[in-house]
């Protein structure tokens, strides 16, 4: 399930050039990748699981890149961040402004919190199709087999 390591990865669920940019930008310390991510079905998108900060920002944004071009519903689940910035949160809100299914995010009660301020806040002339719950308030995604 690390982001930047073919063990999980390369498996067939997510395109090689994505896995380059991931792995171009990712940072490792000690401890492996501080960001994880993996595919999910039901509902489709993905889990994200580790740290999100300035450090790994060009490999989060790399990854959702994968659901801009799907075109029925996602969710991302951030549930898993450990208290992901403003930059992150920012680019969870551009995913969702930029695509024409709706996005459903699942956040802990302060990421979700900055996320429906951040959505409420007129950037764009039209509102922006997204869903934001807390962990409790929704079906957490199972990831892909």
């Amino acid at each position: 399930m690390c982001a930047a390591r073919d063990t999980y990865l390369e498996g067939g669920d997510f395109d090689p050039a994505t896995l380059r940019r991931v792995h171009a930008v990712h940072p490792f310390g000690p401890d492996g990748a501080g960001l994880r991510f993996v595919r999910t079905t039901t509902p489709p998108g993905i889990r994200f699981t580790g740290r999100a900060d300035a450090g790994n920002r060009e490999s989060f944004a790399a990854v959702l890149t994968l659901l801009r071009s799907v075109t029925g519903p996602v969710t991302v689940d951030v549930t898993g961040l450990n208290l992901p910035d403003l930059h992150i949160t920012g680019e969870l809100v551009e995913l969702a402004a930029d695509r024409a299914a709706p996005t459903t995010i699942v956040a802990a009660p302060a990421t979700a919190a900055r996320l429906h301020a951040m959505v409420t806040t007129p950037v764009r002339d039209a509102p922006i199709p997204v869903t934001i719950r807390t962990a409790g308030d929704a079906q957490t995604p199972s990831p892909a087999s």
